[in-house]
């Protein structure tokens, strides 16, 4: 899958950027495939050792909710 769409907002996986209304903004790696893998099972709860698996597998990870929470408000999600 090379895009994701919502509303007006595209998720390119191919580059790494999500575009909304229209203006690019990069993302890491890491970034896009954590937005593509929340966007591909909407409506369902995910736990922290799910997406910890599937998106950082074998590693250990911490979480910083306040940056978390800064790209929420930005994507007005």
């Amino acid at each position: 899958m090379k895009t994701v769409s919502s509303h007006n907002v595209i998720l390119d996986v191919l580059r790494n950027a999500m575009i909304i209304d229209g203006e690019s903004n990069p993302l890491s790696k890491n970034e896009c495939f954590l937005i593509k893998y929340l966007y591909e099972r909407q409506g369902t709860s995910i736990s922290r050792d799910e997406l910890t698996q599937h998106c950082w597998p074998g590693r250990v990870v911490s979480v910083s909710y306040t940056h978390l929470r800064a790209h929420e408000t930005t994507l007005h999600l």
